[in-house]
């Protein structure tokens, strides 16, 4: 219960600090979501900020905007260090709505967040030549996301001729080939096993998006 508390408290400290329009002062690059280059696992990130809380210590947190999720990545950090390199573990979820945050660690309400959303996990463009224009895929959605057994995916700006899905390593764990192209389709991932993985979709003008597909269970 005292978790489930806990972590309601701080959802309402971040929504109170987008609505009141507070900068934060920690400072992530590079930031921007999908605008960026995304941290992989393994990567390393430098988490900076400025002490304008007056701490002695702090703790760093990373914040899942799309879950509505926060973990810690690391506490009791000498605030005037100024930076701490994290590696990104693999228990993290892919997606582009990160931020991290730098709380007063004697005082945890006083708590900064990075000002714009960062990507990690997501994979590399898989194109076969370096050259190839990116497409990112705003037109197509999945949900829900985590998966668990099923997924369901919709697209409007393509003519969709493949389905496949990916693991970390880019072993194709299952395909589907599409005959006729109605916008939606739903996949049964009950043959999958758990993990971060990846859905590429191949359209008929060889264009290739790929989208991240962690299924949970």
């Amino acid at each position: 219960m005292s978790s489930l508390i806990d972590q309601r408290r701080w959802i309402l400290i971040l929504a109170t600090m987008v609505v009141a329009g507070i900068p934060a002062l920690c400072d992530v690059y590079p930031s921007g979501g999908l605008a960026a280059t995304p941290y992989g696992v393994g990567s390393v990130m430098s988490i900076r900020w400025t002490n304008d809380l007056e701490a002695v210590s702090v703790d760093l947190l990373l914040w899942n905007g799309a879950l509505q999720q926060w973990t810690e990545i690391a506490r009791n950090v000498p605030a005037d260090q100024g930076e701490y390199h994290w590696q990104v573990p693999p228990s993290v979820i892919p997606g582009d709505r990160y931020r991290i945050g730098v709380r007063d660690a004697a005082r945890p309400i006083r708590t900064l967040f990075s000002a714009s959303w960062l990507s990690i996990g997501l994979p590399a463009p898989l194109v076969t030549e370096v050259d190839n224009e990116i497409d990112r895929g705003m037109d197509v959605h999945l949900s829900p996301l985590p998966a668990s057994d099923r997924v369901t995916i919709t697209w409007t700006d393509r003519q969709v001729e493949r389905l496949e899905i990916v693991d970390v390593a880019r072993r194709v764990l299952a395909s589907w080939d599409l005959a006729n192209n109605v916008g939606t389709t739903q996949l049964d991932l009950r043959g999958l096993p758990t993990g971060s993985h990846f859905l590429r979709i191949l359209a008929a003008d060889g264009r290739l998006v790929v989208k991240p597909l962690p299924v949970i269970r």
